[in-house]
């Protein structure tokens, strides 16, 4: 598995980032992980944005955090169906990293 760190927390960034990966990785499988931690995602300012761009960007799947934001994340990823789930906390993130994580076929961002 090989790990990618990025620090996007803008919509458009973070689509930059997964474009940028797959163009790179070709058809190797990505795991996207967010954690909505910046001010505007905390505020929901990218809620309708944020699922439609991720799905455009081909993620095999992606890990959310999702604390309580006070939003729905859930409703602003559904347009990615079961490519998607979401964490409560880290600990319950990283689980469920490691869970679909595979040695060797994984690329995580």
């Amino acid at each position: 598995m090989t790990v990618y760190d990025d620090f996007a927390h803008h919509p458009t960034a973070i689509e930059t980032t997964l474009e940028g990966l797959r163009a790179k990785v070709g058809a190797a499988r990505i795991i996207a992980v967010l954690e909505p931690r910046s001010n505007t995602m905390k505020m929901g300012v990218h809620r309708e944005t944020i699922g439609p761009l991720i799905g455009r960007s081909r993620p095999d799947s992606g890990l959310l955090n999702s604390p309580d934001l006070g939003w729905d994340l859930a409703g602003a990823v559904s347009s990615m169906g079961d490519r998607a789930s979401l964490a409560g906390n880290v600990e319950a993130l990283v689980q469920g990293l490691a869970a679909q994580a595979r040695a060797g076929r994984s690329l995580c961002w």
